[in-house]
């Protein structure tokens, strides 16, 4: 950022020290509690490695006086200036001590050239509309209350005067609509002296799920991922130029997505609702531009199944699956027009419509190591269908299952699993992952994270590549969204930035996994803002918000005007 805001060149080569201390510890277990502790800061890193450093205090105070900004004393710059030479001499000495344990300088170097990327894309700032937001931000407690109360009427699950779920209410729930017995369960826990306690889950992702099998509990899982993200209000930053910026938090993760906080990051936040805030303005476009079916792509061509890849070829996916197994025909799901099933009886089409988002659900699900236990469940079919459905893929797929037997089967003897280029995630041994039991007081399997690493880490590459190649071209990106980047720019070049963008996507691709991946290019225009259609939960949650928001408005209209002709009378 200091580069960009300098008006300097990026440097070509960028070794980041963050990234790699982040890469020499990327185990899950350890992961998770180095960033619990906020181990990955310079201080801890250098304790690590022995090198003495001032104390936190101290660089927080330097660090509150640089933010300060002008006027600085005679005095204030020689601290600011000791303090930023400091602070080279200490990044310079722990880069000499990690030197030896870097295991490709090469990787090491490709992973820092993301930096370009992230920044360019942190300079530039997502428009938003601000003037909305603000209003939202002055009533929030009470739009905030308006939801609450209205789901409370809908799902009688909730704690007396609180919005946590009661499990005795929502065991009640479940019970009363017949849905507890196919519901997803908690194993039961092995505490002694006492014998496993079976309940039913309701965690944001088996909601999510479940979802799929009835659609009424969409908008319960949508208001609980609005509360969530919002319990201290809205906190999405804004610049003074209406752009909201924030860190991406690249390698975040052990297959290195990013991890923005979901409570600032209005694109990726905790709920896709917020989105609605995002809009260009006056003569700006925001360009939208999705690689399609990414994974299942890196899974056919890292895999070299050529079925797959034959299938992927087809356009849709789900329906070429569908016609491979014999279930579809070629052309199902199409309009009319193209189609003599949608014309003839509707009914054979929406029975096409619920296989193929059974069997994309398989093609997907096998890419994270989904049993038919939860196929079943989160589709709504029956064991038996789901293990059918299963036993296809693997017959028709066969390279591909092949190949990722093989790559979990090497990662456990191992003891690591890395991508093409260097990104590499540790595995604890048995023994040691006995020491980290989960809720139920199991220990936890790994092999679905493992089945899923390829597609997710490499996924992770191609979005930071694309975004990097972007930045060298000055394409205005404005953020990174799983697979997806999003770009803002003047309506007369809006062709030129939507061009140069699918090129940089396309060489990554490329790069990545030696084929063209489809896009999907999206371009909101103003006075338009960015609407989620595949999320209609979320649309229905935001419609609530501005009705609720409208509503408190006019009541203090009201009010006002009742104060107003009170007084001159």
């Amino acid at each position: 950022m200091s580069f960009l805001q300098l008006g300097w060149q990026m440097p070509r080569r960028i070794l980041d020290l963050f990234i790699e201390y982040r890469h020499l510890n990327n185990e899950a277990y350890r992961l998770q509690e180095m960033k619990s502790k906020k181990a990955f800061g310079l201080l801890a890193a250098a304790s690590r490695y022995g090198i003495h450093l001032e104390s936190e205090d101290y660089k927080q105070e330097m660090r509150d006086l640089i933010l300060r900004a002008h006027p600085y004393t005679a005095e204030e710059q020689q601290r600011i200036l000791h303090y930023c030479e400091m602070d080279v001499r200490e990044t310079a000495a722990l880069a000499e001590a990690m030197w030896r344990e870097i295991p490709d300088l090469r990787a090491a170097v490709f992973r820092g050239s993301s930096a370009r990327g992230f920044s360019w894309a942190r300079m530039i700032g997502i428009p938003l509309d601000v003037d909305l937001l603000e209003r939202l931000n002055r009533r929030w407690s009470g739009v905030s209350a308006a939801l609450t109360n209205q789901v409370k009427q809908d799902f009688p699950i909730f704690h007396e005067g609180s919005a946590d779920i009661a499990p005795s209410l929502w065991k009640e729930f479940l019970d009363r609509l017949g849905w507890i017995e196919k519901w997803p369960h908690t194993r039961g826990s092995k505490k002694k002296g006492g014998g496993a306690k079976r309940l039913p889950k309701r965690d944001e992702k088996t909601l999510r799920a479940m979802a799929n099998v009835h659609p009424e509990l969409a908008s319960l899982h949508a208001y609980l991922c609005m509360r969530n993200s919002t319990k201290l209000g809205l906190k999405f930053p804004v610049g003074s130029d209406g752009r909201s910026r924030v860190h991406f938090w690249d390698y975040g993760t052990v297959t290195s997505r990013c991890s923005p906080s979901s409570s600032q990051f209005v694109i990726q936040g905790g709920s896709p609702a917020f989105r609605h805030l995002v809009k260009p303005r006056e003569n700006e476009v925001l360009i939208q531009i999705d690689w399609a079916s990414q994974e299942i792509w890196i899974a056919a061509f890292l895999s070299g199944d050529r079925i797959m890849q034959e299938m992927l070829s087809k356009g849709d996916p789900y329906v070429a699956f569908g016609h491979l197994a014999n279930l579809l025909p070629a052309d199902a799901t199409k309009k009319p027009e193209n189609s003599p099933y949608w014309a003839t009886d509707p009914n054979i089409a929406k029975q096409h419509t619920v296989i193929r988002n059974r069997l994309k659900a398989v093609a997907l699900g096998v890419l994270y190591g989904k049993t038919a236990y939860t196929i079943a469940a989160e589709e709504g079919m029956t064991l038996d269908e789901a293990r059918a459905l299963l036993r296809i893929h693997r017959r028709l797929f066969k390279r591909f299952w092949n190949w990722i037997t093989g790559v979990t089967s090497e990662a456990l003897a191992t003891r690591r699993i890395s991508t093409r280029f260097g990104w590499t995630q540790q595995l604890l041994s048995r023994k040691e992952r006995e020491a980290h039991l989960n809720e139920e007081g199991r220990v936890k399997s790994i092999t679905n994270s493992l089945q899923n690493f390829p597609m997710q880490a490499h996924g992770a590459e191609m979005l930071r590549l694309a975004m990097t190649y972007a930045a060298d071209l000055k394409v205005p990106v404005c953020a990174p969204l799983h697979d997806a980047i999003f770009a803002v720019a003047p309506v007369e070049e809006e062709q030129q930035v939507t061009d140069s963008l699918l090129e940089a996507m396309s060489r990554a691709s490329m790069d990545v996994i030696g084929c063209l991946i489809p896009t999907e290019v999206e371009v909101i225009r103003f006075p338009n803002r960015f609407v989620p259609t595949k999320k209609p939960e979320a649309i229905e949650t935001w419609n609530a918000m501005l009705k609720a928001l409208e509503r408190l408005e006019s009541e203090e209209a009201i009010d006002e005007r009742s104060v107003f002709e009170e007084r001159s009378a």
